[in-house]
């Protein structure tokens, strides 16, 4: 969807636990909203614990809870919720309705392994990990990791097991990308051009240029190459 709510629920006695959150390509959108719809019973007693919330749009709002007027008994522990314009928590309920703790607000994009492969483990040194409280109902995150592998359960669906490499990401950058040439049939080659193949990302760069089948007049040195 362009907009909306990742998450619409309007039950009873129901936990959260252990999601995944992306927003980064909506608009004006809320990961969970806890609300009454029609003449339904309002929702009591909800759990919302150990979720990674995320949006890498800066420029749509974001909000990782609301709370409608209506709920009472919400429980909120553990949530990691992330990204430029991230908003935690937008509560209507009663005052003393709902119980919060352990939970993270960050602004930054950064932190985990790579969101936009849908990658949200912890990156080492994030304020995330050992933050949580503990909590019986999460015991095991999303990936069926026991909680907790440190000192304390991590905020969060993902407990961090050790030091995560992010993984590379080359990309080819090529000084130019037109070469004119100029000749006459029977004549001396034109006259020789050089561009120049680089590596503006990371890790390891592969490279193999190709002339076309009628172009046999042209060579390419070296053919090949490798960048890092």
């Amino acid at each position: 969807p362009t907009s909306g709510v990742m998450l619409y629920t309007n039950n009873r006695y129901v936990t959260v636990r252990n999601n995944i959150f992306n927003g980064s390509l909506t608009s004006g959108t809320t990961a969970v909203q806890v609300t009454r719809r029609g003449i339904e019973p309002a929702p009591l007693g909800y759990k919302i614990y150990n979720n990674t919330m995320y949006s890498g749009n800066s420029t749509s709002p974001f909000t990782c809870i609301q709370i409608d007027s209506t709920a009472s008994q919400t429980t909120i522990r553990n949530n990691l919720c992330s990204g430029p314009t991230a908003v935690l928590l937008n509560d209507s309920s009663s005052p003393g309705e709902t119980v919060i703790s352990n939970n993270l607000l960050t602004n930054l994009t950064t932190g985990f392994v790579n969101t936009l492969a849908g990658n949200f483990n912890l990156m080492s040194g994030h304020q995330a990990i050992n933050s949580g409280t503990a909590l019986s109902a999460v015991r095991i995150d999303k990936a069926s990791i026991t909680r907790p592998q440190g000192s304390a359960w991590d905020i969060g669906a993902y407990e961090f097991t050790g030091s995560v490499t992010p993984p590379t990401n080359p990309n080819l950058s090529v000084s130019s990308t037109y070469l004119p040439f100029t000749a006459l049939e029977g004549s001396t080659a034109p006259i020789t051009q050089t561009f120049t193949i680089s590596n503006t990302g990371s890790g390891t760069m592969n490279w193999t240029v190709a002339e076309t089948p009628d172009a046999t007049w042209l060579t390419v040195t070296p053919p090949n190459g490798v960048n890092n």
